[in-house]
């Protein structure tokens, strides 16, 4: 029996050998970055700063050796004012609500002890004792603060160098001796007897009586005692006359401007503007009423006071 011929088989396929895949890219690990930096919520306390305080005009300093409340002493730095008008001056900065101005000599008795909204004024010379040191204390109060920021600064008026000429040394003049002269003896004179003469009595003459003189000005512009009572269109005209010299001097009233002696209404406005700059300083005083004008004790002294302080517009 004829048998079949065996089947070809089909040879193997050859499968591709397998795709090499690359390796994976490796990735940097990402870099830390620093937490922010908190920075401080700004503080809603208000800005308060130390008084700024100035003698003007001035010598320059000193160094001197000043007494201490506790007794002991202290090197401090003097400034030397000039002679004349001396301008005092202060400054904080801030919300400055106002500030206490303590002036005291070496003695620690104040000159001037006053709260004010300004930032300055004016002393005269004459009023300090050459060669005795001052010392003005500056306070600051602020509005919506509780704290207080203060300054001080020592000031004097420098005594007067002395223009003495040495005194010669007496020169010794050689003394004579005295010569003696011969004394003569007194001869006694009879004495005579006193003959009484007859005593007339004194007639009394008659005493005449003294005539017044008129009295001087009761009101003086160095003297703020002097002032006692209001002013008004009534008063006496010197007195008028001294308020108006005095405004004049400071500012508030026109050389040209008013009638000597009378209460005009130049006058009295110019009163009214003093009161007013008065009243925003700290210092109280009543407002003159311009339909009856009548000027008051207290602006009286403040007007001629005595602590050398000159309020200016």
């Amino acid at each position: 029996v004829e048998t079949e011929a065996p089947v070809e088989t089909e040879a193997p396929i050859e499968t591709e050998a397998p795709v090499e895949t690359e390796a994976p890219v490796e990735t940097e690990a990402p870099v830390e970055t620093e937490a922010p930096i908190e920075t401080e919520a700004p503080s809603d306390a208000p800005f308060t700063g130390t008084p700024v305080l100035s003698v003007e005009p001035n010598l320059g300093s000193a160094e001197m050796e000043l007494a201490t409340p506790d007794g002991s002493t202290e090197t401090a730095s003097v400034i030397l004012a000039k002679d004349g008008v001396i301008q005092l001056s202060w400054m904080a900065e801030g919300d400055v609500a106002g500030y206490n101005v303590h002036i005291v000599d070496t003695n620690g008795s104040d000159m001037v002890n006053q709260n004010l909204t300004n930032t300055g004024a004016s002393l005269n010379s004459e009023n300090l004792t050459p060669g005795m040191v001052y010392t003005m204390t500056v306070t600051a109060y602020f509005n919506n603060a509780e704290t207080t920021t203060s300054a001080a600064v020592h000031f004097m008026r420098p005594a007067p160098e002395s223009t003495e000429v040495p005194a010669e040394e007496p020169v010794e003049e050689p003394v004579e001796e005295p010569i003696e002269e011969p004394v003569e003896e007194p001869i006694e004179e009879p004495v005579e007897e006193p003959i009484e003469e007859p005593v007339e009595e004194p007639v009394e003459e008659p005493i005449e009586e003294p005539v017044e003189e008129p009295a001087d000005s009761i009101y003086s512009m160095d003297d703020p005692n002097s002032w006692t009572s209001a002013i008004d269109a009534d008063s006496d005209g010197e007195a008028i006359a001294m308020i108006q010299k005095r405004l004049v001097e400071w500012g508030w009233l026109g050389s040209d401007s008013y009638a000597e002696g009378k209460l005009d209404d130049v006058t009295v406005q110019a009163v009214i503007d003093f009161q007013n700059a008065c009243n925003e300083s700290g210092l109280s005083v009543t407002v003159t009423d311009a339909s009856n004008p009548s000027i008051d004790v207290p602006t009286l002294h403040l007007l001629f006071n005595a602590d050398g302080m000159k309020i200016t517009p």
